[in-house]
C-alpha cells in the first residue's frame, strides 16, 4: 500500500511530451549539421550540379541529398565517391567529433528549391501524381 502512495506524490509526465522534447533536441542538432554540410556541399559539388541539388538531412553518418532527376542522381552517385566524402569531412572538420563524420551520401529524387522539375516531365504528368 505504501508504494502506491509514493507513486501518487510524484509528478505525472506524459510520455508524448518527453518524446517530443527528445525529438526536438535531435532535430535541432541535426539542423546544425545540415547547415554546415550545406555550405561545404555548395563549395565542393561540381558546378553543373550545384543548382540541381539540396542537402536535406544528416543522421548517423548518412547525408541525404535531394536531386532534381534520376539522371542527376545517377551521375552524382557515380562521380562522388570516397574522395568527395573525405573532402566534405575535411571541409567541415567532422563537426569536431567523430560521430559527426559523413560516412555515406544518399540521393533521392525530389523537388529542389529553385528548380522547375515539371519542365522535365512528360506532358500531362506531374511529380505529385506518382
Amino acid at each position: 500500500m505504501r508504494r502506491n502512495r509514493d507513486a501518487r506524490r510524484r509528478p505525472v509526465v506524459r510520455l508524448g511530451d518527453v518524446a517530443t522534447d527528445l525529438m526536438d533536441d535531435a532535430v535541432i542538432a541535426g539542423a546544425g549539421h545540415v547547415s554546415v554540410l550545406s555550405k561545404a556541399w555548395r563549395e565542393l559539388v561540381p558546378r553543373e550540379y550545384f543548382g540541381l541539388t539540396a542537402v536535406e538531412q544528416y543522421r548517423d553518418g548518412r547525408l541525404l541529398v535531394t536531386v532534381d532527376s534520376a539522371a542527376t542522381k545517377y551521375a552524382l552517385s557515380r562521380r562522388l565517391g570516397d574522395e568527395f566524402v573525405a573532402a566534405l569531412n575535411r571541409a567541415t572538420d567532422g563537426f569536431a567529433e567523430p560521430s559527426g563524420r559523413v560516412r555515406r551520401i544518399a540521393f533521392r529524387v525530389g523537388t529542389v528549391p529553385g528548380v522547375d522539375n515539371t519542365a522535365r516531365m512528360p506532358k500531362g504528368q506531374s511529380r505529385d501524381a506518382r
